[in-house]
């Protein structure tokens, strides 16, 4: 899935910013280019930049009347620093109205894979801190070998 965005008056508000968002398996890919708001004629070459999802804070969707604004929140300023328009961590890229759509399942994918993520990292690193069933040291308290009181019918007591 990939999504057109705008940033209007990058590089002190001489040039606009338009390309596409999408998102792939490592991260989320920026697409764009920059041409100046004077003549139109001045463009950059095509640049892409990789975000990687451990350095994603957050990617979130707002609508609004006009459109969306898709909100991207990185770990660190580097993340960002070759997008321009980018405020230190953060970058907002407008999205037309009939993109909205779009845009809102951009940032759902991206935010359930930087969970799955994080939910990955956390059994890895949980893995290592449990036992294993065979090396759970047994209980030593007898109120856990007590059997459960039942009632006459035979089930167990609430």
């Amino acid at each position: 899935m990939s999504v057109p965005f705008s940033v209007d008056g990058v590089m002190t508000s001489f040039a606009d910013m338009n390309g596409i968002a999408r998102v792939e398996e490592n991260g989320l890919v920026l697409e764009f280019q920059v041409k100046d708001n004077v003549f139109g004629i001045l463009k950059t070459q095509p640049r892409e930049i990789r975000i990687p999802f451990p350095e994603l804070a957050e990617v979130t969707a707002r609508r609004g009347w006009f459109g969306s604004v898709l909100v991207v929140r990185t770990r660190t300023m580097s993340a960002l620093a070759d997008v321009p328009g980018s405020d230190g961590a953060e970058i907002r890229l407008r999205c037309r109205r009939r993109h909205r759509d779009a845009a809102q399942e951009l940032a759902a994918q991206a935010s359930m894979r930087m969970m799955t993520r994080d939910l990955q990292r956390m059994v890895a690193e949980t893995d290592r801190v449990i036992y294993p069933v065979s090396s759970v040291p047994p209980v030593q308290n007898e109120a856990f070998n007590k059997p459960l009181p039942q009632n006459k019918t035979g089930g167990l007591l609430q």
